[in-house]
């Protein structure tokens, strides 16, 4: 049984990104040498569950994303749309036991976001908390204190906190080491909270290892980083020995097809054991999905 960690599924809001399903989305396969998968191209739930079961992946984690003003994608361009908690939500009633939600907030109204936290959890249902400050209009740095309420909040509500970080992430290339450098600070002041590193920081990954190593806390998700560029035998050699508690995989569909990332994990994971925490166990504890998931 497999959970991807990051699976954008063609549904509703999903399809109106820019990433993963404009043009912009598209490039990236282009760019890796795969193919985009044919439920993504398609828009396809029905085609996408097929993938799943073909791959062996039985959950997929699904993050809304709040409503940009500006598409980082696409700077000047009409407003990016997003994914709201409820439509997230809706997934999962939608399609039972396939998809777990992870809610997103409005990082520049920090009430209304550790609010909105609080109901997308106790009353939507969602697993986990998304932040992306990266890319907002105005970017700010992890540990900036207006988002230290929404830390806090999931440290009571017992969900962890998904920080997407790499290279295309921020508005330089610096972004992703120096919210690394941050997030040692973060899960050192919220040592009871999972900081899941989506995209594990990439191309930062001898930090993003050390961090991990320092910090049990703090959890990787390389996703198709770890299978298609550059110092993803690092990261294998990790999750073998040291991270097999703290790697989660993840496909970051539809940027990457699924089997051939269900191949890849595999192929790089050398025990049962390890394959076990790595593509399931992890994720299951952190997500407190219990024995009756698909």
């Amino acid at each position: 049984m497999i959970v991807d960690f990051r699976l954008r599924p063609p549904y509703g809001g999903f399809l109106r990104l820019e990433v993963p399903y404009g043009r912009a989305g598209r490039w990236t396969p282009a760019r890796l040498g795969v193919p985009f998968p044919v439920a993504a191209a398609e828009g396809s739930m029905a085609l996408l569950l097929r993938e799943m079961d073909e791959a062996g992946v039985a959950v997929g984690v699904a993050p809304a994303r709040t409503a940009q003003p500006v598409g980082q994608w696409a700077p000047g361009a009409a407003p990016a749309p997003g994914v709201s908690n409820d439509e997230v939500a809706a997934l999962g009633r939608a399609y039972p036991g396939r998809f777990v939600g992870i809610a997103s907030v409005d990082l520049a109204r920090p009430a209304a976001a550790v609010a909105e936290l609080r109901r997308a959890v106790a009353e939507l249902g969602l697993r986990g908390l998304t932040v992306e400050p990266g890319l907002g209009p105005q970017p700010v740095d992890i540990d900036h204190g207006t988002l230290y309420g929404l830390y806090e909040e999931a440290q009571h509500l017992g969900v962890p906190v998904i920080v997407t970080l790499s290279l295309f992430v921020g508005p330089d290339l610096g972004y992703g080491l120096r919210n690394l450098v941050a997030l040692d600070r973060l899960a050192g002041d919220f040592r009871r909270v999972p900081f899941v590193v989506a995209h594990g920081g990439w191309p930062y990954l001898e930090a993003a290892l050390a961090l991990a190593l320092k910090r049990p806390n703090v959890y990787l998700s390389p996703d198709f980083y770890h299978f298609a560029l550059p110092f993803g035998q690092a990261l294998f050699d990790a999750a073998n020995g040291y991270l097999q508690d703290q790697y989660l995989f993840a496909s970051a569909y539809p940027l990457y097809p699924l089997r051939l990332a269900v191949a890849q994990a595999t192929a790089g994971l050398r025990s049962e054991t390890v394959r076990q925490k790595a593509l399931y166990a992890n994720a299951a504890r952190l997500l407190r999905l219990d024995a009756s998931t698909p």
